[in-house]
């Protein structure tokens, strides 16, 4: 593995790193999804650090989307998705309950296997593993697909003003002329707006409008964002439709349990299945099974580890504002702000139904960027030294990420 190329710009005593274009191609080309996960959090950190080293205290996008990186990394890791699952598995009486019953049942009757034989194939069986795979999958690709397009344009941005010394609108003409024309997903027209916010706010020397100016940007690439990944959320959260069909057929079960040995075995098969209660219990098992992993699936998605706090979707962020972010006064920025939430009469049964709905999503990401833009507890790293050179050199760290 290559180590990353950087070009450095000096803040006071220190010089940075700041990752390059061919460094960006080049994470994005690890084939690994876990280590590409890591490496893709770890250039956040560094572009984070490199804008607030160019720009001022207030956070960019990055410095979120680092964090956010590194939460997806809990599902991306098979081993951290699947231990969740278990957890929460052995948490819920009813479902090993429903199973044990079930062996049990079937044990009496059968003759072939002992009732802990019977639990294991069962449990086998009735483990989620499509659904947890298909959160896998999106969850790598949401997060190699984003780090592709807005890591790359953020890298662009620092190399293209990182000496720049007054606004040359011809430059940022010229920057944003790269950008696709038209509105989210196909185009980049929030992209676009964020950048030319940012490429003002460079120059700003009244804090409080150079906040807003920060705000401003950062939403605006966050709905960028979250319109770019709407469909995928929607496959995500829908997922455990897909693989219901599959899990809930009872004829692969019948044929582990009870393979067909000899002539009399079709009769001996349905008077198991008839005397058990076979296909409705093992329908409740599945469902149930499903369920737990679908929650599981919704509270990575709903939920986000910061350095000093984890955060819930439709939680009280429980911290005040930055002082100059209390009260807005930057015209678009209180006109895009107004639009972020227009009234809606919309009532929901459960957190995943919520977030499907891109307006109630994309209002708390808004207030968390508005309440966190002065946090520097999201400058510390996402690893430890330690980890940070296994990362750069191309092996996955051991141990809690």
């Amino acid at each position: 593995m290559d180590q990353i190329e950087a070009s450095t710009h000096s803040a006071g005593t220190e010089a940075r790193a700041i990752p390059t274009i061919a460094d960006v191609a080049r994470i994005a080309g690890i084939e690994d999804p876990v280590l590409r996960n890591l490496r893709i959090t770890q250039c956040y950190h560094e572009l984070a650090h490199a804008w607030v080293e160019r720009a001022g205290p207030d956070l960019s996008w990055c410095a979120f989307a680092c964090w956010s990186s590194k939460h997806a990394g809990h599902m991306i890791r098979a081993g951290e998705l699947d231990r969740a699952f278990d957890a929460r598995l052995q948490a819920t009486p009813e479902a090993t309950d429903t199973l044990h019953a079930l062996a049990d049942r079937w044990a009496r009757r059968s003759w072939r296997q002992s009732a802990d034989e019977i639990r294991s194939v069962l449990a086998d069986l009735a483990r989620p593993g499509a659904l947890l795979d298909i959160a896998r999958e999106e969850t790598a690709a949401a997060n190699l697909e984003i780090f592709s397009e807005i890591g790359l344009e953020f890298v662009r941005f620092l190399s293209a003003f990182r000496d720049a010394t007054q606004p040359v609108r011809i430059d940022i003409d010229r920057f944003c002329g790269f950008l696709r024309p038209g509105r989210e997903p196909a185009g980049q027209e929030l992209l676009q707006r964020a950048f030319r916010s940012y490429h003002t706010a460079l120059f700003e020397k009244n804090a409080k409008m150079r906040s807003e100016l920060m705000l401003f940007g950062n939403v605006s690439v966050a709905v960028h964002e979250q319109a770019c990944l709407q469909a995928r959320i929607e496959r995500l959260l829908a997922a455990d439709a897909e693989a219901s069909e599959a899990a809930g057929e009872s004829r692969q079960l019948l044929d582990r349990l009870r393979p067909q040995t000899g002539r009399f075995e079709p009769w001996i098969r349905r008077y198991l299945v008839w005397s058990t209660g076979l296909e409705a219990r093992w329908r409740a098992i599945t469902t149930l099974h499903r369920a737990i992993a679908r929650g599981v699936v919704v509270e990575q998605l709903t939920t986000l580890d910061l350095p000093e706090r984890r955060l819930s979707f439709g939680s009280d962020l429980d911290r005040s504002r930055p002082r100059h972010l209390v009260r807005l006064t930057h015209g678009e920025l209180t006109l895009f702000w107004s639009e972020l939430a227009p009234v809606r009469n919309a009532s929901y049964d459960d957190r995943a139904e919520a977030w499907t709905d891109p307006f109630v999503r994309r209002r708390f990401i808004a207030e968390l960027l508005r309440t966190y833009q002065d946090a520097q507890c999201l400058l510390q790293p996402p690893f430890s030294p330690e980890q940070t050179a296994e990362i750069r050199r191309g092996h996955v760290p051991e141990g809690p990420l």
